[in-house]
């Protein structure tokens, strides 16, 4: 699995010694007038701390994935502030406790697009695809070409 290459380059800036403080300042500026890019519950990490790139629409579509096999969010807050910290820092309840009779194949591919660290998901959306059309066991016409 990989995400970012050298040009989209996805680092966690909420951990740097200058720049920390800043980008938490700008994030809770911008979380308090609501203004994150993207839906709050589908949010990649690299998007909350400003790096997004080409894996975090992936992670978007992991969010709904998940959401479709057990009927919550893989994250849920009373407030806008604890939601993207979850997506930040947690991870997600597993899949199969859950579902029960859901494949650990099923849940391993969803819990990989949900990496936090984008360098960890699938290369593309269409490896994800293919790997849970493996997973559920999908006649061969579906997959992907």
């Amino acid at each position: 699995m990989a995400g970012c290459d050298g040009a989209h380059r996805c680092v966690s800036t909420l951990s740097h010694p200058v720049l920390g403080s800043r980008i938490n300042s700008l994030i809770l500026l911008s979380l308090s007038t609501q203004k994150l890019a993207g839906t709050p519950a589908y949010v990649a990490p690299e998007q909350i701390q400003i790096h997004p790139c080409p894996t975090s629409d992936q992670y978007a579509l992991a969010v709904m994935v998940y959401e479709w096999l057990c009927g919550t969010l893989s994250f849920v807050g009373p407030e806008l502030l604890a939601l993207v910290s979850q997506h930040v820092h947690q991870p997600p309840a597993n899949l199969c406790a859950q579902m029960t009779g859901l494949s650990l194949a099923l849940e391993d591919a969803v819990l990989g697009a949900l990496a936090k660290n984008p360098m960890q998901r699938f290369e593309t959306v269409g490896e994800f695809a293919l790997a849970l059309a493996e997973a559920s066991h999908l006649p061969p016409y579906w997959r992907v070409q």
